[in-house]
């Protein structure tokens, strides 16, 4: 298999803004609940990522029948919708928010076993002729799509609006606990 057979393969493509889920993204109990630091930028750019991943992307990784994580690519349209920048404005903006992002890691621990993992985000995070590429770590791929133990139901246009990163902390915690309306409990 060439390489470029193994990207389109591998390449998970958003071209436009409708391709992406209407109102909400999932982020699962592990990393609601992780020890994650970011910035309001790093959170949004976290959340374009989540609210395209999908299990089935995963399917031949999890399944052992590859051993290549997918990549997630997001026009610049969709970038500037997300964001809500022009195009001039992608680049400079987006460039230290996914340097900073491609260094993030994850803690997972357990106090109770004496244990933690501190994980790197992701494998890659690229910006070329105005698309951005994310390629997740395949480590983490079951923090990323375990829904199992429970995960908050975001919804990304109330989660984009906030502005301070512990607005979007506060959100996504919050979020875990919405009642079986999909509704956050009164505070």
């Amino acid at each position: 298999m060439t390489d470029n057979t193994r990207d389109l393969r591998f390449q998970v493509t958003t071209a436009n803004p409708s391709e992406l889920p209407k109102t909400f993204f999932r982020k699962s109990h592990e990393l609601v609940f992780s020890q994650l630091s970011l910035t309001a930028r790093e959170h949004d750019m976290m959340a374009l990522f989540l609210s395209r991943l999908n299990r089935e992307h995963w399917l031949d990784f999890i399944e052992k029948r590859d051993i290549y994580a997918p990549q997630y690519t997001f026009s610049g349209d969709v970038l500037k919708e997300w964001f809500g920048l022009s195009s001039k404005q992608l680049y400079p903006t987006l460039r230290p928010v996914a340097e900073r992002l491609s260094s993030r890691k994850i803690g997972l621990s357990n106090d109770q076993c004496e244990e933690f993992d501190f994980i790197p985000l992701f494998a890659r995070v690229k910006y070329h002729k105005g698309s951005l590429t994310i390629v997740p770590n395949s480590e983490l791929i079951h923090a990323y799509v375990d829904y199992s133990a429970g995960h908050a139901q975001i919804n990304h246009h109330s989660f984009r609006s906030l502005k301070s990163e512990h607005s979007k902390r506060l959100y996504t915690l919050l979020s875990r606990f919405k009642d079986s309306n999909t509704k956050l409990h009164q505070q």
